[in-house]
């Protein structure tokens, strides 16, 4: 079912699709978001604004799509509360029915839709079961409908870390980057507490909220610890290379996106790639306390045995790093365009000075005695 931008099914409240605020008035532009009213979509095969889910979930415009889904801001019609959906519509697998909202399973692939659709569901429930846990998004309903599957999450305002590195004018210091991955180790433990890898952790899946809580996001990789097959799933460097392969993965697996994000904030860009490894921190950032360059290599090393086995572990470590240069002045480290250390510029010595004036007194009394000849 869906609605127009000006009234819900009562007729009695009207919503900007842009971030779901009941308009109390026809008008053409949000006074909230100020975002243009009617809101217009732009991507045929996700779900239109004003959609109805489970009779309760009024959907607006998407928030991300890609792999296995797509996330949509919402409103709860229940409470009038803003929430976020999470659609399983995984790419190429799928198609969106051109009269509604139905999802149909590509020709051939009815039984790899099944079967990720399975594992989704499930998902959602464990994600169900970590409600409340430190620095995970919570998720509050999960349900089936259209030849798919949603679950619902809290909305969180804010912006990305990667956004937020962006905006930052002179960087971070040390002490802060420490203070951050703490946060990440702490979100990771619960949800390795819980029998689950994120394996999709990154600088655009954690949200920094207004009040500098960090909270990860975008669970739709997520699969159960210590499997020995699993799916393939690649997010550039920040993925360990047994999960390239496909081969056994636990916690190891994503405290090495860890240790690739921590590399990131610490020198402003990600490592770069050699054969067979990443580049080390100590030649990205030659200036980083030795125990921090531990603390990065360690976690991002190619060999998952000589890695982090817990998040714990790296946890205790990134807390006694911050501990041991906090006596120590805040220094800021890096901005993504300006990582090296600006060359000092060198001062003359007195006595160099006054001899320079010396040279510089006699050569304007030549010259003025060449000219007074030429004059004579």
């Amino acid at each position: 079912m869906q609605f127009s931008n000006y009234a819900n099914r009562s007729g009695e409240a009207t919503y900007c699709y842009a971030c779901m605020r009941v308009l109390r008035r026809k008008t053409k532009e949000c006074p909230n978001c100020h975002s243009p009213v009617p809101y217009v979509p732009t991507n045929p095969q996700l779900l239109t604004p004003g959609t109805l889910l489970a009779s309760r979930y009024l959907i607006g415009r998407p928030l991300g799509s890609g792999g296995f889904g797509a996330t949509y801001i919402a409103c709860d019609l229940r409470d009038n509360t803003v929430c976020a959906v999470k659609e399983f519509f995984p790419s190429g697998l799928c198609t969106r029915s051109a009269s509604g909202a139905r999802v149909i399973p590509s020709p051939d692939e009815e039984g790899s839709f099944s079967k990720y659709l399975g594992s989704f569901l499930d998902e959602s429930r464990r994600l169900q079961g970590l409600s409340g846990a430190e620095g995970v998004v919570r998720v509050t309903d999960s349900f089936q409908e259209n030849g798919t599957a949603y679950y619902v999450m809290e909305y969180l305002s804010g912006k990305t870390l990667k956004a937020y590195m962006h905006d930052e004018p002179v960087g971070l210091s040390p002490q802060e980057v420490l203070g951050l991955i703490a946060q990440v180790l702490r979100g990771l433990s619960a949800v390795h507490a819980h029998g689950l890898l994120h394996r999709d952790v990154s600088a655009d899946n954690i949200i920094r909220q207004e009040d500098g809580r960090l909270t990860l996001i975008d669970f739709g990789s997520a699969r159960e610890t210590q499997v020995v097959a699993k799916t393939v799933f690649v997010k550039g460097r920040y993925t360990a290379p047994e999960q390239k392969l496909g081969d056994r993965q636990g916690p190891y697996t994503d405290i090495y996106a860890v240790g690739v994000l921590l590399f990131l904030l610490l020198v402003g860009r990600l490592p770069a790639q050699n054969v067979g490894t990443l580049e080390s921190i100590n030649a990205a950032k030659r200036d980083l306390p030795p125990k921090v360059c531990a603390l990065v290599n360690r976690a991002m090393q190619p060999n998952p045995a000589k890695r982090y086995q817990t998040a714990a572990d790296m946890l205790r470590d990134a807390e006694e790093c911050a501990v041991s240069l906090a006596a120590g002045p805040s220094r800021r480290h890096f901005h993504p365009d300006h990582s090296a250390p600006k060359p000092q510029k060198r001062r003359l010595s007195r006595a160099a000075r006054a001899a320079l004036l010396s040279v510089l007194a006699l050569l304007a009394a030549l010259i003025f005695l060449v000219l007074l000849a030429l004059l004579l």
